[in-house]
Parts: C-alpha cells; structure tokens; sequence
C-alpha cells in the first residue's frame, strides 16, 4: 500500500497541533495540503511546517488528497463543510477513492448523517473524536476514538499512535457511535 496524500480541514486550537504533527511524523506522501475558511490562518501555519502548502478552497483539498480529515469548531460548521464538498460541481461526485476522518466534537447524529451522505458517494469515514487540551494536540498525545467500517480506520490508523496521539481507542463498525452517543445521553 503507498503512502496516501492528505489534507487537513479546520485550524482551530486542536486542529493546528494535530495537522502540525500530522506534517512533521505522518507517512503521507506529498505535501499536506491544509485548508481553513480563512486562508491567511492556513497560509501562515503552513508558512512553520514542513512539507506543507495552503490550499485557497476545499475542491483543492479533496481531489487532491486520498485522506481529509476535518476537525472544526461545531456541528452546523462540520455540516457546512460536507454540504460544500458535495455540492461542488469541481469535485468529482465518484468519491470512492477518499476516506473523511473527522475529529471534530459533533453530535453522533451529525456524524451518522455525515457518513450516510460520504458514503453514498463510494467515500470511506471515520468517526474520529479526540481528548485532550490544546497543549496535547501540539505534542501529539492526544487519545482519539476512531469509529466506522474497519476499512476506513485503516486507512486513517497510520495517523493516529505516535503522530497525533498517544492512545487509540478502537471503536469500529457501529459499536462506537452506540458508545458516543450513550455518552451525550
């Protein structure tokens, strides 16, 4: 399997670190495209990292990445972001080669919903919700929660233990959104 190319989506306080790690430890090939809503924040973090390059829309982030991943500030922004993605006539509407990781802290609903309307374009998604403060994201030892079908955590798992995070808690196929949402019960 060859390295995937990756983009990241979203460059809040938790975002920054874990994109940051992603570019200086992943195994990704090419530079990490990063996007953010306002492109002079995605512009002046890739300006510190290496292997980096700011991307001005999202049709650039997502045909020319394999893995996207997205961790924004809410539900209604996370929503915004899919919305933009597949209503985009410059992005294919065959997304079969793509996984979505996000690891926002949306509702299990808006995931369920996120990942009905992923994969019904071919696309794989994961669940990915992560614990810990901005200081941890920046030092990689988050502990993140990937949840969906087997194939797509596998894809995202390179990016997990040792780059963004110091503990995976394995949730796939179904039992962690049951876990996630009787958590916000």
């Amino acid at each position: 399997m060859t390295a995937p190319r990756v983009a990241w989506i979203g460059l809040g306080n938790i975002g920054r670190g874990m994109s940051q790690n992603i570019s200086k430890k992943g195994p990704q090939t090419g530079p990490l495209l990063l996007y953010n809503r306002t492109t002079a924040r995605a512009t002046a973090h890739a300006s510190n990292l290496p292997n980096t390059k700011a991307v001005t829309t999202l049709a650039e982030a997502v045909t020319q990445s394999d893995v996207i991943f997205t961790c924004v500030g809410d539900d209604a922004a996370l929503n915004s972001i899919v919305t933009a993605i597949l209503s985009d006539p410059a992005i294919p509407q065959d997304l079969s080669e793509k996984t979505f990781v996000d690891c926002s802290t949306v509702h299990p609903d808006t995931s369920r919903h996120t990942e009905t309307a992923f994969n019904a374009r071919g696309a794989g998604f994961v669940a990915c919700p992560v614990f810990g403060a901005p200081n941890m994201a920046d030092a990689g030892l988050l502990i993140v929660v990937p949840a969906g079908k087997r194939a797509a955590i596998e894809k995202a798992r390179p990016f997990f233990d040792g780059v963004v995070a110091k503990k995976t808690i394995d949730l796939s196929a179904g039992e962690g959104m049951l876990m996630l949402d009787g958590l916000l019960r």
